[in-house]
């Protein structure tokens, strides 16, 4: 009788043992796939006709196909793209924001992007959609901690060299990125970005392009 108590209890705890390892495996596999669906890989002859008019010369003229960056992998409200500048290879980090608000009347086509030279070199470009005031100072906030960038036409970058960077940095962490700017037109808006994934996204920024 007592042999075959044991016997029930070793059987028991075998079994406990399989349902512990399907679960953990089913989770794994799970988030394997969960991983999957945020990020969506794409050849290296990929170019995103979505974004390709972002990418422009210094007179503002769009770049020639050949000079585009070309898309590789879309991961929630981020794309990254790779591209080539001098003989060197660039990333970028690519979104556009999941709230605007102002009173702006036209519709606003505003993007963040962040430029990846290597670890301790990114910058960041801000458009919100419309030309900004002349000598005007975009505010921006990452969950809460401030920086300004200044503003020429309708691009905003970081005031102070090394800004950029401490930028990237926050929002590795970060949930969300608040931008706020005037028009020329006496109009303003705030545009809100998701950062929910940034971390991956820098991960993926530095496989692509880091040199150092």
């Amino acid at each position: 009788m007592y042999g075959k108590k044991c016997f029930d209890m070793r059987k028991l705890l075998i079994i406990s043992i399989l349902l512990l390892y399907s679960n953990i495996s089913n989770a794994v596999n799970n988030a394997a796939q969960n991983k999957q669906k945020d990020e969506i890989l794409n050849n290296d002859k990929s170019l995103d006709e979505d974004i390709k008019d972002y990418f422009t010369d210094e007179d503002g003229n769009i770049l020639e196909p050949a000079k585009i960056p070309l898309l590789k992998a879309t991961m929630k409200n981020w794309k990254v793209l790779v591209g080539n500048v001098d003989g060197r290879k660039i990333c970028y980090a690519f979104s556009k924001p999941f709230a605007k608000v102002g009173n702006h009347k036209d519709s606003r086509d505003a993007y963040l992007m962040v430029i990846y030279f290597n670890k301790k070199r990114q910058d960041v470009n801000i458009s919100m959609g419309f030309s900004f005031k002349t000598g005007s100072i975009v505010q921006i906030s990452v969950d809460g901690k401030q920086f300004s960038a200044n503003t020429k036409e309708s691009i905003a970058i970081p005031n102070h060299q090394g800004i950029d960077s401490e930028i990237v940095k926050s929002m590795i962490y970060a949930k969300r990125v608040l931008v706020k700017g005037d028009s020329r037109i006496g109009t303003y808006g705030v545009d809100a970005y998701s950062c929910d994934n940034f971390q991956d996204v820098y991960a993926k920024l530095i496989e692509l392009c880091d040199f150092m």
